[in-house]
C-alpha cells in the first residue's frame, strides 16, 4: 500500500484567494478511497459505489474513507461552528 503526501507552498498573499480545497483519492476503476472536502463540496454518503444524499451533512467539512465495496467506512467530519448548543 502506498502513501500520498500533498504539500502546498504559497505566498501568504495568495492564501487570501483560496476558498476551498477538495482532494479525491480514486482507484483506477473509479472507486473513491478518500475524500477531503470543504462545506461547499462535501458529498453525501457512499453505498456500493453510489452517492446517497445526506441533507444532514450540508454544513460539515472533513474526510471520508471508502472500502473495497464502494461503501463509506468512516471518516472525520466537523461543523466548525461556535454556536453549537
Amino acid at each position: 500500500m502506498g502513501a500520498l503526501t500533498v504539500a502546498v507552498f504559497r505566498p501568504s498573499s495568495m492564501l487570501d484567494h483560496v476558498d476551498r480545497l477538495t482532494l479525491d483519492v480514486v482507484e483506477p476503476d473509479g472507486t473513491p478511497r478518500m475524500i477531503l472536502a470543504s462545506r461547499a463540496r462535501f458529498p453525501g454518503s457512499f453505498t456500493r459505489h453510489k452517492e446517497v444524499p445526506r441533507p444532514d451533512r450540508s454544513q460539515v467539512a472533513g474526510i471520508l474513507f471508502v472500502d473495497d465495496e464502494g461503501t463509506e467506512n468512516g471518516g472525520l467530519i466537523q461543523k466548525g461552528r461556535i454556536d453549537w448548543f
